[in-house]
């Protein structure tokens, strides 16, 4: 299981207690604190940044590694503007590049395709609100740079869907007609 965390706004103050784990994050100064997070919080998520990195080994950069046989996993910190999330990138051996998913909002898929390079495409999955595109991409640059520009949940212009549905049982028709 890969765990993605992923912040809309006001998570700058966990941010900078990551980089209080590792001096060497470069984050920018002008990252805003919008909303406080109380100190309990903060300790909770020290506590399972710590946690993790026993099965994630943290390898500098904003990089996190694990090797599942063949395959690694590398969990890659991306920040723009007021947020940020950690994103897998997988690599296996004997394969040049990563592969990797970046999710688009529907609208721009037409866009974010005409950015794509030549034999970057592997596969599209429609997720309704967003297209998810497997790409496998030859650097992890390539990568920060496209999922910063495309990545759905880097818009702030557009609102995340509720992550659940709320459903009202309808009555069955034999009850009905009592």
């Amino acid at each position: 299981m890969i765990y993605i965390f992923v912040t809309q706004r006001g998570q700058a103050q966990k941010l900078m207690e990551l980089k209080s784990i590792h001096p060497d994050l470069f984050i920018p100064k002008e990252l805003p604190v919008l909303t406080e997070i109380s100190r309990e919080e903060l300790q909770d998520f020290r506590a399972s940044v710590l946690e993790l990195e026993k099965d994630w080994p943290y390898e500098g950069n904003g990089m996190w590694r694990r090797h599942f046989n063949s395959c690694t996993v590398h969990m890659v910190l991306m920040i723009k503007e007021d947020m940020w999330t950690v994103r897998p990138t997988v690599s296996k051996e004997g394969i040049s590049g990563y592969g990797v998913e970046i999710p688009v909002d529907t609208n721009l898929a037409e866009e974010f395709e005409e950015d794509l390079l030549k034999n970057e495409l592997e596969a599209i999955h429609d997720h309704v609100v967003t297209l998810h595109y497997h790409l496998k991409l030859d650097d992890l640059k390539r990568y920060i740079q496209l999922a910063k520009k495309w990545d759905y949940y880097f818009y702030k212009e557009v609102p995340w869907p509720a992550i659940f549905d709320i459903v009202f049982p309808q009555e069955r028709e034999s009850k009905k007609r009592s």
